[in-house]
């Protein structure tokens, strides 16, 4: 697992933002999550590879379970609202790519996606 933070600051005082990568390779043991749940007022978004109905993939399996359970024992919050995140080479989309929120920060986050790819097969994705 990769991840760079920054910390923002803004009207709301200084949010961390998070940003992770943690390659589609098969885990033994899942990810350190608990790792990426460390700062109050903060938003974590990325490609984590996990899959799981908490933000709308159509499976859970181990990586995803085990993201909901750090975000569950932090008091996080799933930004994502259904939509899917990543284009597969045969044209479906999936639900790969993750953005959570502290819960003080969440209900003042709104989540959408961009249309415009920039030729990416991930879609953008913007929190306000």
């Amino acid at each position: 697992m990769e991840y760079q933070a920054v910390n923002v600051r803004t009207s709301l005082g200084t949010i961390t933002v998070i940003n992770v990568y943690v390659p589609p390779t098969p885990d033994a043991v899942p990810p350190p999550f608990d790792d990426l749940f460390q700062h109050n007022n903060t938003i974590i978004v990325g490609d984590t590879n996990a899959r799981n109905l908490l933000w709308a993939s159509n499976t859970n399996d181990a990586r995803g379970r085990a993201l909901e359970d750090a975000v569950s024992a932090h008091g996080y919050v799933v930004l994502n609202t259904g939509e899917g995140t990543y284009q597969t080479y045969h044209g479906s989309m999936t639900h790969i790519d993750v953005s959570l929120a502290s819960n003080q920060l969440a209900t003042k986050c709104r989540w959408a996606t961009s249309k415009n790819t920039m030729g990416s097969d991930h879609v953008p994705i913007i929190i306000l």
